[in-house]
């Protein structure tokens, strides 16, 4: 017999003692982003904090806490700078004359590239 995790913010969960934000996640129903049915939850909900999905099957919900959120916005955020960075960098190097100046425009964007690959690994 399968033992089946009601969603967060159900009735269900609920009775169970979930903590998880019943409104924000459609009282059990999620929230679609990118087709996926995403869910808040509270870190140390009883019934959700252990639960363990296999994220590879692509009807999972993907259940989310605001820390997570707030952390992959910034990384994101983080990301694009840098790929701006590097793409001003590498337009700027391919348009221009080879100067001096080109030689430490190249080594900043090798470090940003560098620090880049540092913060995703």
């Amino acid at each position: 017999m399968t033992n089946i995790v009601p969603n967060p913010g159900s009735d269900e969960a609920i009775k169970l003692g979930c903590t998880c934000p019943v409104l924000d996640n459609e009282y059990g129903k999620g929230f679609p982003i990118d087709g996926q049915t995403c869910f808040w939850y509270t870190s140390d909900c009883p019934v959700h904090s252990s639960k363990k999905e296999d994220l590879s099957d692509s009807s999972a919900p993907i259940m989310l806490d605001n820390e997570a959120v707030q952390s992959l916005q910034k990384q994101l955020q983080q990301a694009n700078e840098d790929a701006e960075r590097l793409y001003d960098t590498l337009n700027y190097i391919i348009n221009e004359e080879p100067t001096g100046l080109n030689e430490t425009i190249y080594d900043e964007g090798k470090t940003n590239l560098k620090a880049h690959e540092e913060r995703i690994t």
